[in-house]
């Protein structure tokens, strides 16, 4: 409990310090050491997250904007969703076999029909 200055403690209080009060005064100081090395802790711990949390709301919320803007946008509309030829040749494939398939369960239907 050193106290900088010309009458030191004696001069903040008063009167000299009793040895327990020496050691009161040192184990407050120890305390109020401790409590401010936690607050800094705390602080350098929460800052980041903090920032971090800041800067992830704002990207969310500006990105997601920017890009439905984008999307609206006629000629990027056509373009995502236009069929690309690869898909579309597959697509008139498989809807050929899959006629070709209804046609085949037809003609098994009307042979059950007339076997039997």
């Amino acid at each position: 409990c050193d106290y900088s200055g010309q009458g030191g403690l004696m001069s903040v209080i008063g009167h000299d310090l009793t040895e327990t009060q020496k050691t009161q005064c040192l184990f407050v100081r120890q305390l109020v050491q401790n409590y401010f090395q936690i607050v800094k802790s705390a602080f350098q711990d929460y800052c980041p997250k903090a920032i971090a949390h800041a800067v992830v709301y704002f990207m969310e919320e500006n990105i997601q904007r920017h890009l439905i803007e984008k999307l609206h946008t006629a000629n990027e509309i056509e373009q995502l969703v236009k069929e690309s030829a690869i898909v579309e040749d597959q697509r008139r494939y498989i809807n050929n076999k899959l006629k070709a398939l209804k046609i085949a369960i037809e003609v098994i239907r009307e042979i059950r029909e007339t076997s039997f």
